[in-house]
C-alpha cells in the first residue's frame, strides 16, 4: 500500500511537473490530482524539491531500463552503441514534456544540477562501457572512452534544447547523422588504422 501511494504521487507529480516546470506546479495541485493529503505526500517527500527530485530519479531509471533492455540480446558492443543511440533518441522524441525536464536548468536548486549531473553520468557510463568493450575488440579507436561518453551527452543536450526552446526536428530525426558522427566513423577510422 505504501509503494502504491508513492507511485501515485510521482505518477501525479511527473505529470505536473513535465507540463508546468517545478516552479509553476504548486504542491496543492499535486494534492489535489492524487486525492492525498499534503501530509500524506510530506510523509513521501518531505518538500517538494525531494519529491521534484525522486520524479527525476524515476525518469532517469525509466530511461536506462529500456536502452538496457534494448541492448540484452546485442552480442556486439557497436551494435549496442548504435541500439542505445536509436533507442534514447526514439524515447526522448517520444516524450517531449519529460525531456524538457531532463534539460531545462532550474534556478536557485542546487540539488536538481547535482541530480540532473547523476543522471546525466549513469547515461554516460552505459556509453562508456560499450565504447571500451569496441575498443577491446578493435571497433573503437583508442580513445578517452569517458571524455567521448560526455560528448555524447552533451550532443543529446543541444539537440533536445534546439528541439524544446528552437522548434528543431526531434532527437530521432538525428539518428542517421548522429551514428554515422559517433560511431560509424570512429569504427572506420579504428579498423583502417588496424589494418595499415
Amino acid at each position: 500500500m505504501k509503494d502504491l501511494t508513492k507511485n501515485k504521487i510521482l505518477d501525479v507529480a511527473e505529470n505536473h511537473f513535465s507540463k508546468n516546470g517545478y516552479y509553476k506546479t504548486p504542491l496543492d495541485e499535486i494534492v489535489k490530482k492524487s486525492n492525498i493529503s499534503k501530509g500524506g505526500i510530506y510523509f513521501h517527500f518531505p518538500s517538494k524539491e525531494d519529491l521534484f527530485l525522486s520524479v527525476m530519479d524515476r525518469l532517469a531509471k525509466k530511461l536506462l531500463s529500456k536502452i538496457e533492455k534494448g541492448n540484452l540480446s546485442i552480442d556486439n558492443p557497436n551494435e549496442r552503441l548504435v541500439s542505445s543511440l536509436k533507442n534514447l533518441l526514439n524515447i526522448l522524441s517520444s516524450q517531449k514534456k519529460l525531456a524538457k525536464l531532463l534539460i531545462t536548468q532550474t534556478n536557485n536548486i542546487r540539488s536538481f544540477e547535482k541530480k540532473r549531473s547523476e543522471i546525466f553520468n549513469k547515461f554516460s557510463n552505459v556509453i562508456e562501457k560499450n565504447i571500451n568493450e569496441s575498443i577491446k575488440i578493435n571497433e573503437y579507436p583508442k580513445v578517452n572512452s569517458n571524455l567521448v561518453s560526455k560528448i555524447w551527452i552533451g550532443t543529446f543536450n543541444e539537440i533536445i534544447f534546439n528541439w524544446i526552446f528552437s522548434n528543431g526536428k526531434p532527437p530521432r530525426d538525428y539518428f542517421e547523422e548522429l551514428k554515422i558522427i559517433l560511431i560509424t566513423l570512429p569504427s572506420k577510422n579504428s579498423r583502417e588504422y588496424k589494418n595499415e
